[in-house]
Formats: structure tokens, sequence, C-alpha cells
């Protein structure tokens, strides 16, 4: 048996690329390429990511899913497992209120469609344990530093 005619995968060393035009090109080719890698993880695996770039020109990039306020908000408050995450048929109600809109009309919606709409109106007479069940599932969508203040009010129909 002959010997090898070339010699193979090498490794490259890691250096800074010294010529700007070359280190903005690799730049955005990596970037592409982490991206991708990202999305591939994400697809595969079912996980929350965040990636945060700054380009050599200081441009910044980045990459969330699902959104950037939900990954920041589970690196802050890593009680908020993805256990608790896969229970929620839509997103918690964020402590700073931002996305107090989309939650509110995602829900009316939930609580329509379990038969539980009237709970949330002014003056309802919605039996009590309906009351109970629309606490509970609402008590469930909100962000758990929210939980607390929530908790302690009897009736907040």
């Amino acid at each position: 048996m002959e010997g090898k005619k070339t010699e193979g995968k090498q490794k490259i060393p890691m250096m800074k690329i010294e010529n700007e035009s070359d280190r903005y090109a690799s730049f955005s080719k990596r970037r592409s390429t982490l991206y991708d890698k990202a999305s591939e993880l994400v697809g595969e695996c079912d996980v929350d990511i965040g990636i945060i770039l700054f380009s050599p020109a200081n441009k910044p990039h980045s990459f969330f899913h699902p959104t950037a306020e939900a990954v920041l908000d589970r690196f802050k408050n890593p009680v908020f497992t993805m256990l608790n995450l896969s229970k929620l048929e839509f997103m918690a109600l964020d402590i700073s209120g931002n996305n107090y809109l989309p939650w509110l009309l995602d829900a009316e919606i939930h609580l329509g469609a379990k038969g539980l709409g009237d709970t949330i109106k002014e003056g309802n007479e919605a039996l009590s344990q309906d009351n109970a069940k629309a606490m509970i599932f609402l008590g469930h969508h909100l962000d758990e530093r929210l939980k607390s203040e929530y908790l302690t009010l009897k009736d907040p129909f």
C-alpha cells in the first residue's frame, strides 16, 4: 500500500484576519453558518436559543427563538423551566407588560374556547368554579414574578 497523496483535512490555526475586507466577508459567512446551525438545533432538539453578535464594524446582529424576550426572561429567571413553558397555550404575560395586548387577545380566545369567556367580563354571573378555572388558567400564563401579586387578589374579575 502506497502512502497518501494528499495531507487530508488540516486543522487551521485560529488567528485574527488582518485584511479588513477579508475579515468582514468571513464574519458574514460565519454568521450565516452560525444562524443555520442554531436554526437546526431549534428544529432537531426543540430548544430556546439566543445569539448576539457585533460585527467588526460594531453593528449588532442577533438570532433568537422563540423571541428575544422569552430567551432573556428564561435566562434571568431559570426557575421558569421548559416544563412550565410546554404547558402554555400561548406566551406568558411579561412583567414589563410589553406583550399585554397580544396576551389579552390570546387569553380571550383560549378562555372562550374553553367555555370560560364570560368569566373575564366585568359583572359576570359565571359560576364560581368557572371563575376559579379561569384564574388558574390565567395564572399559568403570567410571568413568575407577576404570579405572587396576582394570587393575592381574591377576585381579580
